[in-house]
């Protein structure tokens, strides 16, 4: 387990959305720091797709010709 210390507005900030939701301010913080790392995870996985598509030989393409491509228009 991890001990954080934070500052006070941000602290009073959790305590009043603590007592909208009814939720335990513990459980925002866990989930902000889930979505942090959710964030994070997206990002790594869209950099190392943009680095395989500027490295490979493939042209972009518009939205009407990805559908035609993926077979989602006549």
């Amino acid at each position: 387990m991890t001990s954080i210390l934070v500052p006070e507005e941000i602290d009073r900030a959790f305590a009043a959305l603590a007592a909208e939701t009814s939720l335990a301010k513990h459980e925002l913080v866990e989930k902000a720091l889930r979505d942090v790392l959710e964030d994070q995870a997206d990002i790594k996985l869209a950099d190392e797709a943009m680095r395989e598509y500027l490295a490979g030989d493939e042209k972009p393409c518009s939205l009407d010709e990805m559908k035609k491509k993926l077979g989602l228009v006549d």
